[in-house]
């Protein structure tokens, strides 16, 4: 089954969900495991525009990001294969959105704000502002994230992964959503 899934690549993953959902940590792990490449979407901007996400957000709002990152998530899909970790809010573009749900797998790791909000506090990393959700507090946050956007996550997802277990739970069951549904099968796995 592997051998198959390296000869004839499916279309990128896409991982989505809530900052803290494990989106990057989850997709490192995938794509080592199948021997795919991996890319973090506000990397990928940051690699184009020489400008992170945070700067883009802080310096020219919140909709350029959004356009920037939707040019990004365009490029990527070329790649079949690769796994793509993508910020919680790409699918407020409606063209990042057409893109994830017509020429990827998006799997949406579905974790509790609470959870998230955990993992965010727990992470030294610099997130960038979110501008349209005004909270600062990363439970406030969270939940307000989660209000806006769990209904386009799982209109778009594919399968949705409960994202609060072991990150070797949650790498096995996305592994074998995106392998079977490769082979044609169930996404749900074997």
């Amino acid at each position: 089954r592997l051998l198959r899934f390296a000869v004839r690549p499916p279309l990128p993953l896409l991982l989505l969900g809530l900052r803290g959902a494990g989106k990057t940590t989850v997709g490192r792990r995938v794509a080592r495991v199948l021997g795919r490449p991996f890319l973090d979407l506000d990397a990928e901007v940051q690699r184009i525009t020489g400008r992170s996400a945070a700067a883009w957000i802080r310096e020219d709002g919140e909709a350029a990001f959004r356009r920037v990152e939707a040019a990004a998530l365009g490029r990527l899909v070329g790649r079949r294969g690769v796994v793509v970790a993508a910020g919680g809010g790409v699918l407020d573009a409606p063209e990042s959105r057409e893109v994830a749900t017509r020429h990827t797998f998006p799997v949406w790791l579905d974790v509790t704000p609470d959870v998230a909000a955990h993992r965010v506090m727990a992470d030294p990393v610099d997130r960038p502002p979110l501008a349209s959700i005004p909270a600062r507090d990363p439970l406030e946050e969270s939940r307000a994230a989660w209000l806006r956007r769990h209904l386009a996550w799982a209109e778009t997802a594919r399968v949705v992964v409960a994202g609060d277990g072991t990150v070797e739970d949650v790498v096995e069951h996305v592994c074998a959503a995106w392998i079977a549904c490769a082979e044609g099968g169930s996404p749900e796995g074997p």
